[in-house]
């Protein structure tokens, strides 16, 4: 299992256009290309941004949406900083939802996440995942067979997100009955529930002290989070 490599990175801009999936440029598989090269991916012409690619990682290809590597970038943020992104591709950083919402639009796409916890590298794949639109707060889903070795099922890990929309500290979509607010006090958007857990892996919380992944026995506290998507 590859871990969390060193990355190499693919930039791309990030404007958009109507023609067929198929037409859109994508991060490559390892072997495709140099290990750097530019790659623009279309979707509105007023954004211009750019992409972080992992080439490595399982025969490459993969667009990177997270990352918590430094903590030099703080994930408690408004509602309109997650939907359009923030942070330095070399360090900490979130491509947005409307991003990702659009990516995972078109065509069918897998979604790696890799952590690392006190010396051990964990990570899972889910083989079919997409962000819903704004019209329903971007809400996550995954389906299909996990592979990989880091713990997730009903109940426990990502999978207890699965199928919720997210929430900041200004857009709260999560509002328990005792009124606690998850964004305010775990500080960080997510894909948080309306329940006394508000979730049970949370990778933008604050920085070492707010990153964990909960399995059925204990609790991973992280020290590095990376979330990304394939597209095949």
């Amino acid at each position: 299992m590859s871990g969390i490599p060193l990355l190499v990175f693919i930039c791309g801009l990030i404007t958009t256009t109507t023609a067929e999936p198929s037409q859109w440029p994508r991060c490559r598989r390892n072997g495709s290309f140099a290990a750097t090269r530019q790659l623009q991916l279309q979707f509105e012409p007023t954004l211009n941004r750019y992409v972080f690619c992992d080439t490595q990682t399982d025969g490459g290809g993969w667009i990177i949406f997270q990352r918590r590597i430094k903590g030099d970038w703080s994930f408690y943020r408004e509602w309109n900083a997650y939907v359009n992104g923030f942070g330095r591709l070399t360090s900490d950083h979130w491509l947005g939802l409307k991003n990702v919402n659009k990516l995972t639009s078109y065509g069918n796409w897998e979604l790696r996440i890799d952590v690392y916890d006190n010396g051990q590298y964990y990570h899972l794949v889910y083989p079919n995942f997409r962000i819903e639109g704004a019209s329903e707060n971007y809400k996550i889903q995954f389906w299909g067979a996990k592979t990989g070795n880091l713990e997730d099922s009903k109940g426990i890990g990502i999978h207890y997100s699965n199928n919720t929309v997210f929430s900041t500290y200004d857009k709260n979509n999560a509002l328990r009955d005792d009124n606690f607010s998850c964004p305010r006090g775990l500080q960080c958007g997510w894909w948080f529930k309306d329940e006394s857990f508000c979730t049970r892996a949370n990778l933008n919380g604050i920085w070492r002290n707010g990153l964990y992944w909960r399995t059925s026995a204990f609790t991973r506290w992280l020290l590095r989070t990376k979330m990304m998507i394939r597209r095949y």
